[in-house]
């Protein structure tokens, strides 16, 4: 009896296979936690602020202020 070769038969293969799965699965793991920690709390804060908002308010107080060119700020 000899001494065992090294399986050398597709190990390339292999280790480029073991690669692209740990790329794809960080890559989803980082797209799903920048949805959860970056958009999730964003919508809830545009969700928050739209709840509450007047539009005429605000129209009132930029007229006011004199930032709107067509309409002339009320005295």
């Amino acid at each position: 009896m000899g001494i065992p070769k090294f399986p050398m038969h597709n190990v390339h293969f292999y280790k480029s296979l073991q690669n692209i799965c740990i790329a794809v699965v960080l890559a989803f793991s980082a797209a799903s936690s920048f949805n959860i920690l970056h958009n999730m709390p964003r919508k809830q804060k545009y969700a928050n602020f739209y709840t509450n908002y007047d539009p005429m308010v605000s129209f009132n107080r930029m007229m006011a202020g004199g930032y709107l060119d067509s309409c002339p700020p009320k005295k």
